[in-house]
């Protein structure tokens, strides 16, 4: 088996997408890394750097279009390389502790969108600070048809941020309609696979 991984939310590229590919370089056929900051896009292409057929795309990824339009991200105060930005300011709050937040603007797309541009991807990877439920229901079954296997964060590193409960039971519940057989978790990420 050959991957096609689309990793959106990739943040400083130091995470399970990167320990995957390291572990299974010769079957990967291509990664696409996005992340709407850019600070952890160059940070990203340093850790990236020995692994070919990468791709970066400095987008911010909604679940509705707004025709390409930049948004306003947040991230902690004084830390605009933080892997913590998010359209949610109550997130970023949540998760830094602190009320304040820096902003910066970033272009935007959808999943569905990106899987146009991409439609090779059979591996995707999802962590949008706050908006990975939305995005993963913004895609129907024609949008999931090639992908084999889905990683989402479900529960943030420092315990602050976490879904469960009805939203978990129904993201889940829609994954095995669209043929997904296989969920686990591992660390801070749920997979499904086919």
């Amino acid at each position: 088996m050959k991957y096609n991984i689309l990793h959106v939310g990739c943040h400083d590229g130091d995470d399970d997408i990167y320990s995957f590919v390291s572990e299974n370089k010769d079957n990967i056929e291509c990664v696409v890394l996005v992340d709407a900051n850019p600070i952890c896009i160059e940070q990203t292409k340093k850790q990236y750097a020995e692994i070919p057929n990468c791709e970066f795309e400095c987008l911010a990824v909604l679940p509705v279009p707004i025709g390409g339009l930049s948004i306003d991200l947040h991230s902690p105060v004084g830390q605009k390389s933080s892997t913590v930005s998010s359209v949610i300011k109550d997130f970023v709050t949540t998760h830094s502790k602190d009320i304040n937040t820096d902003t910066f603007q970033a272009k935007t797309t959808t999943l569905k969108e990106l899987l146009a541009k991409y439609p090779e991807t059979n591996y995707l990877s999802v962590d949008t600070e706050g908006l990975d439920v939305l995005n993963l229901f913004s895609l129907d079954s024609v949008d999931y048809g090639n992908i084999i296997k889905v990683s989402f964060e479900y529960i943030h590193s420092d315990g602050t941020i976490s879904f469960g409960g009805d939203k978990l039971e129904s993201l889940l519940n829609y994954f095995s309609r669209l043929g997904f057989k296989e969920f686990y978790k591992k660390q801070f990420n749920i997979y499904c696979e086919k």
